[in-house]
């Protein structure tokens, strides 16, 4: 992210990011667009996917990157799934 590596340079990052996740599919909600929000749901699986990647390559528990960020991107595959065919 070209900061020193710091705490609060990291949670300040992943803030930015969470918030941009959030107000990307925002249009999509207030439209009330189904198959689009299922779309972009879809795409934005990459996200835990690679945070889950992240954790497993530099030694981090493999409970937490399975059990919270491969959970979260097979329950988000679910949800995509749901919106895109109904």
């Amino acid at each position: 992210y070209g900061v020193p590596v710091s705490m609060n340079a990291y949670l300040t990052v992943k803030g930015v990011r969470d918030i941009t996740a959030g107000l990307v599919v925002l249009p999509a909600l207030v439209t009330g667009n189904q198959h689009m929000l299922g779309w972009l749901i879809l795409a934005s699986v990459f996200a835990p996917l690679g945070d889950m990647v992240v954790v497993l390559r530099n030694g981090g528990s493999r409970a937490v990157a399975f059990g919270v960020h491969g959970l979260t991107a097979a329950v988000m595959v679910v949800v995509a799934a749901i919106l895109i065919l109904a």
